[in-house]
C-alpha cells in the first residue's frame, strides 16, 4: 500500500527530475500507466498547454499572477462577498489591494518596506533550491486554496470559467499556469493544496491534496506529446 503523504514529502524535497522519477519508480508508479490521467482529460493537451508563453521567464510570471488571484479571492471570500458580485466586489485589481490588503491605490509604493514585508509573509513567496543552472521553483501563497475533489476543474483543467466574471483578477483562461510545464524537465510539477478551513464546504474534509504531472513524449504516428498527472486515491 501507497503511503501517499510520505510520497508527497520525498517528491516535495527532491530537487532534480532524476530524483522525482526514481522515487516514481520505486513506488512503481512511473511505468503504470493505471496511475495517470491525462490532463483536462484530453490526450491532445499539448496543443494547448504547450501555446501559452514563450519564455521560461513569462511562465514563471504567471506563477505569480496566480499566486495574487489567489489571495485576493481568498479575501473576498472571507469577507463575506461573492468574488462575481457586481455590486459589492472590487471592480479592479487595484481595488480589491486597496479594499483587502489596505494598499493605498493598489500602489505598493505608497508602503513602508516594513509594511511590504509584513504584506509579503502573509501572503506567500517563492523558494528556490537545486542547482543553480537547473533550479527548481517552488512557488506558494496562503490564498483559498483548493479541495482535493476541486483538483480536476482547477489546477489540472483548461479553459474553464473559474475566474471569468471576477473584475479583480488577472488570470481570465484557467490555462496560463500550465505554460512553465513546457520549460520543466519532463513536465514535472508538483502541485499541493488545501481548502482554506474558513472556505470549505461544510460537507467536505480538511485535507491536503497533490498530485504531480509528466510530460508524454509524443508516440509513432502522433503529433504532439501528452501532459498527464498521478492519480493513486
Amino acid at each position: 500500500m501507497i503511503d501517499e503523504k510520505n510520497l508527497c514529502l520525498k517528491l516535495a524535497k527532491a530537487n532534480t527530475s532524476k530524483e522525482v522519477i526514481k522515487i516514481l519508480k520505486k513506488e512503481k508508479l512511473w511505468d503504470n500507466p493505471n496511475y495517470w490521467e491525462d490532463f483536462d482529460k484530453n490526450p491532445n493537451n499539448f496543443s494547448t498547454i504547450g501555446a501559452q508563453q514563450s519564455s521560461a521567464l513569462n511562465a514563471l510570471v504567471e506563477k505569480f499572477v496566480n499566486q495574487g488571484d489567489s489571495i485576493l479571492t481568498n479575501e473576498c471570500l472571507i469577507n463575506g462577498i461573492d468574488p462575481k458580485d457586481l455590486t459589492n466586489a472590487p471592480d479592479s485589481l487595484k481595488d480589491a489591494m486597496e479594499k483587502f490588503l489596505n494598499v493605498p491605490n493598489g500602489d505598493l509604493d505608497q508602503i513602508s518596506d516594513k509594511e511590504r514585508t509584513t504584506l509579503a509573509r502573509k501572503c506567500g513567496g517563492v523558494c528556490v533550491t537545486g542547482d543553480k543552472d537547473y533550479p527548481t521553483y517552488a512557488v506558494f501563497d496562503f490564498g483559498e486554496g483548493q479541495h482535493p475533489e476541486d483538483f480536476e476543474d482547477t489546477f489540472l483543467a483548461l479553459s474553464r470559467s473559474n475566474k471569468t466574471g471576477i473584475p479583480f483578477v488577472q488570470g481570465k483562461h484557467c490555462s496560463g499556469g500550465t505554460g512553465a510545464l513546457l520549460f520543466c524537465d519532463d513536465g514535472l510539477q508538483l502541485i499541493i493544496s488545501r481548502r482554506n478551513p474558513k472556505l470549505k464546504n461544510t460537507n467536505q474534509s480538511d485535507e491536503i491534496g497533490w498530485t504531480i504531472t509528466r510530460k508524454i513524449p509524443a508516440k509513432a504516428g502522433a503529433r504532439n506529446a501528452v501532459i498527464q498527472y498521478l492519480v493513486i486515491n
